[in-house]
């Protein structure tokens, strides 16, 4: 009687077998008639399986949106990881999250999408969970800036403090705002009015003494 081979999904590395033996979860064996578990191929990474005598790659499943999983021949979607901050992916079965790109973020794991960075703020760099406020002196209303350069200096009769959407109008008294080029008592040039000094003046009096 001919022996018969094993099929796709098993394989028996002993001869005399009477049964074949199944292949472990995390992969799977395209071969018919393998004599060796070495035929077993992981699960790309990316992907898993918990089945066990998997004949094909279609067999393992794909980590679900805003996951990722950078290893090989998993068995569990549990052993699927979330996006990482300042990272996102919309596309299932990766092996890794790409880093959001300048001007955008993601302050939160699992993501998706990045979120574009907001008015009086900047992104300056890859892969942030957080925007960086318009320093002071500037100001922006504009979103997905990627620098400080974008944010704009106030000029002469204006001033903004950190992270201003718009600049603030000089006091009608009392202070002066020479624009963020030509502050140069502020810290942070332009972002605060400068208190003008209270004038000190002085009067002269003529007094003429009659002598009797």
């Amino acid at each position: 009687t001919a022996c018969d081979a094993c099929p796709a999904g098993t394989y028996t590395a002993v001869k005399g077998s009477t049964a074949c033996a199944l292949c472990a979860a995390g992969g799977y064996c395209e071969e018919v008639g393998a004599d060796s578990a070495a035929v077993f191929d992981p699960c790309p990474a990316g992907t898993w399986s918990d089945v066990v005598g998997l004949n094909s790659s279609r067999g393992c499943h794909a980590c679900a949106e805003g996951k990722y999983l950078p290893t090989t021949g998993a068995t569990s979607a549990d052993q699927c990881l979330a996006c990482p901050l300042g990272t996102a992916s919309a596309a299932p079965g990766t092996s890794a999250c790409p880093s959001c790109t300048p001007g955008t973020y993601q302050p939160s794991e699992g993501a998706t999408a990045c979120e574009t960075c907001p008015v009086a703020s900047y992104c300056p760099m890859a892969g942030l969970s957080a925007p960086t406020p318009c320093p002071g002196g500037t100001w922006s209303d504009a979103t997905g800036l990627y620098s400080a350069d974008q944010c704009i200096p106030v000029v002469a009769g204006e001033y903004a403090s950190i992270g201003s959407q718009f600049p603030e109008t000089c006091p009608a008294s009392g202070f002066t705002c020479p624009g963020a080029a030509n502050d140069h008592v502020n810290q942070v040039p332009g972002s605060k009015p400068i208190a003008i000094e209270s004038g000190h003046s002085t009067t002269t009096t003529n007094t003429t003494t009659t002598t009797t």
